[in-house]
């Protein structure tokens, strides 16, 4: 009796912790793919929050708002909303000479499009025209969710198939992050076929960017981030542990620049070159001494110099006339 009565506990306990910890992962997976339209304030980076903050944050999920756009072109632009899988998208187009090439901007995760508005004068100085897009969920498109790259490479994908009804040529796709990690999911599994591609700070795979963010919290990294994965996933009816860049980079053929942080511990420079060894086409990778943030606040004369030396030979364009008819 007493062993049956041992199990039993053992067993109950077992059950226990096993339903918590997918109670939890369930939890943290919906907040992290879902913005709150509620919520007031922001969750703090890991690294900003004291030891309570981090518990309470891991118990009951991180908070984001939907992101908003607090900024708007100094140059004169366009508004356009277009479709993308059941959600309309926003964007703006800021445009330059009729024949001049054109680069898309999309934005990283909890991000919105004005967060873009310093690159896009950049490629506007360059002579580019540009478009700025809010994907699904964010700014002004539709929506409240977030997959992390996976059905924003659908967003890629409209956004190309808009712009070319609307007579532009192909694009060169620029991202920040997911949008970086959506563009190339977008090229590999979705049949968008850009001229060039910028990607700055693209994360290795989702189950490992998950895992960082618990290292940064100090949080346990066994099971844990699989789980997150997992019913984020079922969450949002899409495979989580598919999102691969290591995979997503050989189906790339174009040129390619990789932008990368030394000091990213979300993305890491590891990943920067994994990604460049996988791309079947020319690409160059560029580390620059920057944590995850935007590459161009933190090296501007680096970032500006680089973008240039890789476009330039490609598409060369008026700069002298882009940069005379800019607001200085």
């Amino acid at each position: 009796m007493k062993k049956r009565s041992l199990k039993t506990y053992l067993y109950a306990v077992t059950l226990s912790i096993f339903t918590l910890v997918n109670v939890v992962a369930f939890n943290q997976a919906w907040h992290f793919t879902h913005f709150q339209p509620k919520a007031t304030k922001k969750t703090k980076k890991p690294e900003e929050l004291s030891t309570v903050q981090k518990v309470a944050v891991l118990l009951t999920g991180i908070e984001n708002p939907k992101p908003t756009n607090d900024r708007f072109p100094d140059l004169p632009y366009e508004t356009i909303t277009y479709s993308s899988h059941e959600h309309q998208l926003s964007a703006w187009i800021i445009p330059h000479e009729e024949s001049s090439p054109v680069v898309v901007l999309f934005h990283g995760y909890t991000g919105k499009k004005s967060d873009l508005l310093d690159e896009a004068l950049e490629f506007y100085k360059l002579g580019y025209t540009t478009v700025l897009v809010d994907f699904f969920g964010s700014g002004n498109s539709d929506g409240e969710r977030c997959t992390l790259g996976y059905l924003e490479a659908e967003d890629v994908k409209n956004t190309c198939i808009t712009l070319d009804s609307l007579g532009f040529p192909a694009p060169i796709l620029y991202g920040q992050s997911m949008g970086a990690v959506a563009i190339m999911r977008a090229v590999a599994e979705c049949e968008v076929k850009p001229q060039a591609l910028i990607l700055e700070s693209p994360y290795h795979t989702l189950r490992n960017t998950v895992k960082s963010r618990f290292e940064i919290m100090g949080a346990p990294t066994f099971v844990l981030p699989e789980l997150l994965v997992f019913w984020g996933g079922v969450q949002n009816r899409f495979n989580g542990f598919k999102l691969n860049t290591e995979e997503y980079a050989i189906s790339i053929s174009c040129p390619t620049l990789i932008l990368q942080g030394t000091k990213d511990h979300r993305a890491g420079i590891k990943t920067g070159h994994i990604i460049q060894q996988n791309i079947q086409g020319h690409s160059r990778l560029v580390e620059l001494e920057a944590a995850h943030q935007s590459l161009l606040n933190l090296q501007g004369n680096r970032w500006r110099n680089e973008v240039d030396l890789f476009l330039n030979p490609l598409f060369k364009t008026d700069k002298t006339q882009a940069q005379s008819s800019h607001p200085s």
